[in-house]
């Protein structure tokens, strides 16, 4: 019996992670000033789209609703990222002025350490960010 054990073994999946230092020097060669990025930890976990797309499915969004100043872009922000902390996942806030207004998003590094963004707010999904400016926080915890 022992023979056949090795064949249901289902295989772990090993994760693609980046060190502080060379997240720190991806973002800032995007451009994001280096007194903004604000990194705790040592080493993060890149995610796939599938990752970040099944956490979001998983995630209970009860703060759903817009109330400006009250529950705007940094309660989202804080909430969704609060949400995918726990195992180091390279996930987090980043704060600019986008498209001339300020605002908060939330940023992620995928396998290939590409940068992605995701606006928080209600409807969620990913955004493709063209005009950034005056970058203030890049945080991952």
């Amino acid at each position: 019996m022992a023979f056949f054990s090795g064949w249901f073994k289902k295989k772990q999946r090993e994760f693609v992670t980046i060190k502080k230092g060379e997240l720190t020097r991806l973002l800032f060669g995007l451009g994001y000033p280096f007194h903004a990025i604000k990194l705790a930890d040592t080493e993060y976990t890149c995610m796939t789209k599938k990752d970040v797309d099944r956490k979001l499915m998983m995630i209970d969004m009860k703060y759903k609703v817009f109330r400006k100043n009250k529950n705007d872009c940094d309660n989202f922000v804080l909430k969704l990222a609060a949400a995918f902390s726990g195992r180091g996942w390279a996930f987090g806030e980043f704060w600019a002025t986008i498209d001339g207004e300020p605002h908060a998003v939330n940023i992620w590094i995928d396998e290939q350490k590409n940068v992605h963004f995701i606006e928080p707010q209600p409807p969620v999904r990913r955004l493709f960010l063209h005009s950034i400016r005056n970058v203030t926080l890049v945080k991952m915890c």
